[in-house]
């Protein structure tokens, strides 16, 4: 069974390729409910760092960071943080997704 969230906005998935503009994002997207990233990214960016910058802009969002190689310290995430390890279930994904209100 797919995930379908119960409105459009609940997540919204940035591209590791895209580049992060958090002020037309803000401007765009004010409803974000979600995000979710990698640690380890392409070139000079920084999954926990995208986390922190979303946290200051986005203080209710649910922020998942995933990774198969680095396990955070729970200090060093902003609080309301889902770590998934890699490899992680889908239906792991899908439970913090559904607890979000």
């Amino acid at each position: 069974m797919a995930y379908r969230p119960p409105a459009p906005s609940l997540a919204w998935f940035c591209s590791a390729t895209l580049a992060w503009k958090p002020t037309a994002v803000d401007k765009a997207r004010p409803e974000i409910r979600a995000v979710f990233s990698d640690i380890e990214m392409p070139e000079s960016m920084d999954g926990l760092k995208l986390i922190h910058a979303v946290r200051k802009r986005w203080p209710p969002a649910v922020l998942i960071l995933a990774s198969g190689r680095v396990t955070p310290l729970v200090t060093d995430m902003p609080e309301m943080t889902v770590f998934l390890g890699k490899p992680y279930a889908e239906r792991d994904l899908l439970k913090v997704l559904e607890e979000i209100d």
